[in-house]
């Protein structure tokens, strides 16, 4: 078998996964370590003498993640550095080899958005069809369509961090979120004019869904911004 230990377990061949404890919360955008080690299959890591050297690598179920090079473990065991850009509560990270017997080995970690002292918090807005892309260098997947004047528009406004995870409250990380309220700002006269603004509002567990009117047909385009009115 593979074992697979993050930080915050400890090898214990008394039990039956080989190990005890629960992994760590890790921020996004930081580097953290994880051990693999060749263990029979009662998980008792192999001594260098037993010569059981599998080559191993390491994958994580997120976008943009670095998980190292594979590494054919001389010494029975060797460490890896991971670096995750994107949050999630169900990060798994898995340790696999090229050939049996070693059974591949998967462990959950949750990866916290990123504090501000990576980077400043932002206002991310969404127009259709645009997604929500964290990790990538522009958080955004798809261009917005055109509107159509007098037709109902929702966008959605997220609290994101440097790598474009929406912030969605305080975590091991992140000791305190203040959510700002969120203005929508038109570079259409009329929407002000004809008192088509949306309220601003402060947004819920770091998002929150904005309805409005488009007022004018026009060419060349306009645009849609939001504003945090200098909280961030």
């Amino acid at each position: 078998n593979l074992l697979l230990r993050l930080q915050g377990e400890t090898l214990n061949a008394d039990v039956a996964t080989g190990k005890t404890g629960v992994p760590l919360e890790q921020e996004a955008g930081s580097t953290f370590t994880a051990t693999v080690y060749a263990a029979d299959q009662f998980y008792n890591p192999y001594e260098t003498a037993q010569f059981e050297q599998p080559s191993v690598w390491l994958e994580a179920n997120t976008a943009f993640a670095q998980t190292g090079t594979t590494v054919t473990l001389i010494q029975g065991s060797t460490t890896y550095p991971l670096w995750l850009p994107v949050a999630s509560t169900t990060t798994f990270i898995t340790a696999k080899a090229m050939a049996a017997p070693f059974v591949q080995a998967s462990t959950r970690v949750a990866v916290s958005p990123a504090w501000t002292n990576s980077g400043p918090w932002r206002l991310q807005l969404l127009v259709p069809p645009m997604a929500q892309d964290p990790g990538s260098p522009t958080g955004v997947k798809n261009a917005a369509a055109a509107l159509t004047a007098g037709s109902t528009v929702t966008v959605r406004v997220n609290l994101v961090d440097t790598f474009f995870n929406t912030v969605y409250g305080t975590t091991t990380k992140i000791p305190v979120v203040n959510f700002p309220v969120a203005t929508l700002l038109f570079s259409d006269a009329n929407m002000t004019a004809r008192g088509l603004l949306p309220p601003g509002l402060s947004l819920i567990d770091g998002t929150r869904l904005f309805s409005f009117f488009p007022a004018t047909r026009s060419d060349p385009l306009q645009s849609i911004s939001v504003d945090d009115a200098g909280t961030l």
